[in-house]
């Protein structure tokens, strides 16, 4: 089958997860998800018949998880590394990386950004080289399913580096809001300037009690990439 889950994410998958895992835990968790997906094929959802068979906790994993079709393997192996908690935190970034990486076109529902308005930020940041690198290395991490607060950091560092190269100082992103908004204040209405500040303060707020101590910000990644683009799309078309 073309669209077949690699068979090194499959392997690395059950040997992760079966070491992690009790045969118990691994027969309760396919048994949700064979009644969730409608999969009457899983073989070991009791853990009595994986005894009974004398199965391994890894083959048992390997045995129900190729049960499923390949769209439904790349949901449950995305699911198992976005909660993961055991000791293979770098094992499963991985791993998340290469399933996004090779089998995106698995996951329709995976969580995206407005790709015009990221696409016009990109372009107008050409003219910003250093700034444009960050931004991109941001997307990228992004893109392959990185850590949240590496991907949300870039992105404010790309804001941040912006900033300097339009003023021509070494400021920090914070200490640049109200030479920003000074160089604004002719082209811009008022009202408007006063909005751009409050969502960078409010970005900056964010940036220093969440991404900075660690915080979960899983499900504002996105948005934060869509609200970093439209500040710097703004400044761009009225300062550059």
């Amino acid at each position: 089958m073309d669209n077949a889950i690699h068979d090194a994410i499959i392997s690395e998958t059950c040997d992760i997860f079966s070491n992690d895992w009790t045969g118990s835990i691994i027969c309760r968790f396919f048994n949700v998800k064979c009644l969730d997906l409608n999969n009457k094929s899983t073989p070991y959802v009791n853990y009595k018949t994986m005894q009974r068979d004398n199965m391994s906790k890894k083959e048992a994993f390997y045995q129900n998880i190729i049960s499923f079709n390949p769209e439904e393997q790349a949901k449950i192996i995305l699911e198992l590394c976005d909660d993961y908690m055991g000791n293979s935190t770098d094992r499963v970034l991985k791993l998340k990386h290469r399933l996004i990486e090779w089998h995106k076109d698995l996951l329709p529902d995976l969580e995206g950004v407005d790709n015009q308005l990221v696409d016009e930020c990109k372009n107008m940041l050409e003219i910003y080289p250093e700034s444009n690198s960050i931004y991109l290395k941001a997307l990228s991490f992004y893109d392959l399913g990185g850590i949240e607060r590496d991907v949300i950091d870039n992105m404010r560092l790309a804001l941040e580096v912006l900033f300097k190269k339009i003023l021509g100082n070494d400021k920090t992103l914070r200490n640049n809001i109200n030479l920003i908004l000074g160089a604004l204040k002719d082209t811009v209405n008022p009202q408007i300037r006063n909005l751009v500040r409050t969502n960078i303060d409010i970005y900056n707020r964010f940036n220093d009690d969440n991404v900075k101590h660690n915080h979960n910000v899983n499900d504002e990644t996105a948005f934060l990439i869509e609200m970093t683009s439209a500040i710097m799309k703004y400044v761009l078309i009225h300062l550059r």
